[in-house]
């Protein structure tokens, strides 16, 4: 994530989530190993051109992973305020916190996709994405 985000034109992936994060073990000299991850599913990804004054524009997300201002801009129909490289800040630490609880955030909610219509055919489910959107709901 550093890496891509310290690029001339730095790239912002999205939709950083467990399931697009690939892990493979290497064994080295017999009984020592050694951990590749990768991250995968690029097809949210925005590259910041440096000599444009576009913005970032999110798309539909895993609201279970996605920032709060993610989910307000999608649901307002907004460009992202700030800086876009905080998206992947915040789906890191919420993969940070899976990867240590052992926790899935937001796990007794069922997993939503935050899309054109964010509300469309889930108005009972609106308090979620209220509540992440405000702040006021934690994993």
């Amino acid at each position: 994530m550093a890496h891509m985000h310290d690029l001339d034109e730095p790239v912002i992936h999205g939709d950083l989530k467990p399931q697009n994060i690939l892990v493979s073990h290497c064994e080295i000299l017999g009984d020592v190993g050694q951990y590749f991850v990768k991250v995968a599913d690029f097809g949210s990804a925005k590259i910041l051109k440096s000599n444009s004054s576009s913005t970032f524009c999110p798309e539909g997300r895993t609201t279970r992973f996605a920032a709060p201002e993610v989910l307000k801009a999608v649901s307002e129909k907004t460009p992202i305020p700030d800086d876009p490289k905080k998206i992947d800040i915040y789906g890191f630490g919420t993969l940070a916190f899976q990867v240590l609880t052992g926790l899935v955030p937001y796990e007794k909610f069922p997993s939503l996709q935050v899309s054109k219509k964010p509300y469309q055919g889930v108005s009972h489910r609106g308090d979620l994405k209220k509540g992440v959107i405000k702040g006021t709901l934690r994993p």
